[in-house]
């Protein structure tokens, strides 16, 4: 499929450059970025003692996903120091399968400085964060991209539609079983291949696909278990505010930027060129899977407003994909000399890079914490003040679940969360509590101590509620954390007036 031009060897020698800057960059902050709430769920159920246990905890657990993201983040799985790596490997792979599937498409239809442009501008857009997140949204983005690339391919001369049909199915197949919002890529596909054949549909890949689909059925145990979690959810009713927030989440400022300095570029070169015939011919089944891809977030939008109610970036990250390739193929008609497409390149090639310097700059590290710098020293504040056996509660599910994963065993086991706060982490917290070794209360349990300390951070109501109680509340915080991780926040003793 790719690499088959004369100029075979040195584009296997680019790949293998950019592969293995890749792994070391996107290694590098996924080794050290700390993992947030739901990744920690994802990590919990890949440690689940078994295999049936995790296939239990996926169907009745916290998560409301499909199965296979934390199947293979079990199979990925580091010890210490690298858990955050190793959790993260799956979507590692995931956003490099995308770039690879952009560079095949534009490639299939242009040179490969246009398609190298379509690589750097798809990790400019939103998908290299997923890239670091150990959430299936890396993992979807590369499946949906990776179908939509085969299908391209199949309508080259000498592909074998049948075993074509069984490869995209496969991605089709896999692309639900990360996330719900993989059937999008289903469609993509289907209405690419009624547009470009007509009602000349090709069996040999129509088969497979109607095959892949038997295999989606497993899931609807897994899809009963979404309905009844998604029933406690307070979802915003989707609105057309809503279809922009996705594509404006899809492309930072500086995508923008650097695609109107490109398209400048690529103007003035048009002045002097014009594309063929046999161009735009050549272009047209590269074009069409990069408009699809585009519509994926709109096709989200549809989907939510259909009665899913909720749609994210994150859902329709693989509309990155389609993005980036009309922006590189809007190149293709227009620029004409080598050299200008090739500093387009290096432009872009910059962009990503700055990308991954805003990630690096945005994060917290795990050695912060680690190394006490964060909420642990403040937490520590408050055993070295001689309440060392005191639980420690906490009312924001964002704050908690961070805390116990990076916390010293000494403090993990006085960290209690608060039910009642909001029926919505209630809920979660339930299912957490019949899967994983974490510490509940309800108010009145919480309330029926005669003194706690209270972590206040985030979306905490603890504190009003002592005050309410009538409790005595320390004035001056035990300590203070200025941390952005989990959020920022202080110790305080409360203590019941007798």
């Amino acid at each position: 499929m790719l690499f088959e031009q004369p100029s075979a060897r040195r584009e296997i020698l680019q790949w293998s450059l950019f592969t293995a800057i890749y792994v070391i960059v996107v290694g590098h902050l996924a080794s050290r970025r700390l993992l947030w709430s739901d990744e920690i769920t994802s990590v919990m159920m890949s440690r689940a003692p078994g295999w049936g246990v995790l296939w239990d905890s996926a169907l009745h657990g916290p998560d409301t996903l499909p199965p296979l993201n934390v199947l293979l983040m079990r199979l990925t799985r580091l010890p210490q120091p690298w858990i955050e790596l190793g959790a993260r490997l799956p979507s590692i792979f995931g956003v490099w399968l995308a770039a690879l599937s952009v560079y095949s498409i534009i490639r299939s239809a242009a040179r490969s400085e246009a398609a190298w442009c379509g690589v750097f501008l798809l990790l400019m857009t939103a998908a290299l964060p997923y890239a670091v997140e150990a959430r299936p949204y890396g993992l979807l983005l590369g499946c949906s991209s990776a179908a939509v690339a085969l299908w391209v391919y199949s309508n080259r001369s000498g592909a074998s539609p049948l075993v074509t049909g069984a490869l995209i199915a496969t991605l089709l197949v896999a692309a639900v079983w990360v996330h719900w919002f993989g059937v999008l890529a289903w469609f993509v596909v289907g209405i690419l291949e009624v547009w470009q054949f007509r009602l000349r549909l090709r069996p040999q890949l129509w088969l497979p696909l109607v095959a892949g689909g038997l295999l989606c059925l497993p899931l609807f145990p897994f899809a009963m278990h979404a309905k009844e979690y998604s029933a406690v959810m307070v979802w915003r009713i989707p609105d057309v505010w809503s279809l922009w927030t996705l594509y404006a989440g899809l492309l930072p400022a500086s995508t923008l930027v650097l695609g109107l300095v490109i398209g400048v570029v690529g103007a003035r070169e048009g002045s002097r060129t014009s594309a063929t015939q046999n161009e735009t011919k050549r272009l047209a089944p590269a074009l069409r899977s990069a408009v699809m891809l585009a519509l994926i977030p709109f096709l989200g939008y549809l989907l939510a407003l259909g009665g899913v109610g909720v749609v994210t970036v994150r859902y329709t990250l693989a509309g990155a994909a389609g993005v980036s390739m009309l922006i590189a193929l809007a190149l293709v008609p227009l620029v004409a000399s080598r050299r200008t497409l090739a500093l387009c390149t290096c432009l872009l090639a910059a962009g990503a890079f700055e990308e991954a310097a805003q990630i690096k700059h945005d994060m917290t590290e795990v050695g912060a914490v680690r190394n006490q710098i964060g909420p642990f020293s403040i937490l520590r504040t408050g055993a070295d003040s001689g309440d060392v056996d005191l639980p420690i509660l906490v009312s924001d599910i964002h704050v908690y679940l961070p805390l116990i994963q990076y916390a010293p065993t000494s403090l993990a086991h006085r960290l209690v969360y608060v039910t009642g706060q909001n029926p919505q982490a209630t809920f979660q917290m339930e299912r957490y509590a019949q899967w994983f070794p974490v510490r509940t209360l309800s108010q009145e349990q919480a309330f029926a101590a005669t003194r706690f300390l209270i972590y206040v951070a985030g979306d905490d109501l603890l504190l009003p509620g002592a005050l309410n109680r009538g409790w005595h509340v320390s004035a001056e915080p035990l300590g203070i954390n200025p941390q952005t991780f989990p959020r920022p926040g202080y110790l305080l003793l409360a203590e019941r007036i007798p």
